[in-house]
């Protein structure tokens, strides 16, 4: 049975990225942190909203400076809003549980 509206975690996660000032989204390890889910859990849900048009995903590709050991690469998600997604959190029913 497909759902057509977000489930009490995806509502969590829609809420933290409306509420990131960062204007280029806000990164996977960041709602994990904030919205005390796995890494597993924040994938699984910020998919689904991805594939329901609530979210939409960009990958960077971020540099860490090291100093003397060198430099790493690393590509990280970040999470906007999409006009779907900010219709939803306007709307405020969210299903507490």
């Amino acid at each position: 049975m497909k759902r057509d509206k977000p489930s009490p975690a995806q509502d969590r996660i829609l809420s933290l990225v409306c509420l990131n000032p960062a204007p280029n989204g806000m990164r996977s390890g960041e709602i994990e942190a904030a919205a005390g889910m796995t890494a597993g859990e924040v994938r699984m849900a910020t998919k689904w909203l991805s594939a329901n048009g609530y979210l939409h995903g960009i990958k960077r590709i971020v540099r860490f400076n090291f100093g003397h050991q060198g430099v790493a690469r690393k590509p990280i998600m970040f999470w906007t809003l999409t006009d779907k997604g900010r219709l939803r959190t306007q709307e405020g029913d969210f299903s507490q549980a």
